[in-house]
């Protein structure tokens, strides 16, 4: 809640938040860099434009890293591991290290994540994305994330995708015999 301090013009206590709290933690970001905001919606403006989110804000003002070591670490295990492994690198650098721009540090290594999947299954260059977005999403769940809470397809994609069983509903298949 905004609320206009009575004396002076700082703010006197921000509540800590975590990367994983999104725009919340974005909020944070500002409103521990920006000086004397007036509203919400001031922290949002940049140049007289005001933009949709918080996290838009602070990557538009330059408060976020890069991506830079996440493309390093991803460059580095593509010339020693297997796609899997890969693939399951990917999940863990989204829960763990927030990338501002998973998409792009997906489509930066695409090749190299869905290289056993293309050459095993004669599928399409879609159908093989699917199947290894399926597979990354399997082990976000193991994290308690779902792909669908990064930015790496559009939402849309992500409904389609995912119109089959969750991991827990194929696990219990898996157990019981269903008639």
């Amino acid at each position: 809640m905004w609320s206009p301090r009575k004396i002076g013009d700082s703010i006197g206590r921000i509540v800590i938040a975590h990367p994983t709290e999104g725009e919340r933690y974005y909020l944070r970001i500002l409103l521990s860099r920006v000086r004397c905001p007036k509203s919400f919606a001031d922290l949002k403006m940049i140049n007289g434009v005001t933009v949709a989110t918080f996290r838009e804000t602070t990557l538009l003002r330059g408060y976020l890293l890069d991506d830079a070591t996440q493309q390093v670490c991803m460059q580095e295990a593509s010339t020693f591991h297997m796609p899997y492994e890969l693939r399951r690198l990917f999940a863990s650098l989204l829960v763990f290290t927030y990338p501002n721009s998973p998409r792009k540090l997906w489509l930066l290594f695409e090749d190299a994540m869905m290289e056993d999947i293309l050459r095993h299954h004669k599928e399409t260059h879609k159908e093989s994305n699917a199947r290894a977005f399926k597979q990354i999403d399997c082990f976000l769940q193991s994290m308690g994330r779902r792909l669908h809470q990064f930015d790496v397809l559009p939402q849309n994609s992500f409904d389609r995708l995912m119109e089959d069983d969750t991991r827990e509903i194929k696990t219990e298949k898996k157990y019981c015999c269903f008639h």
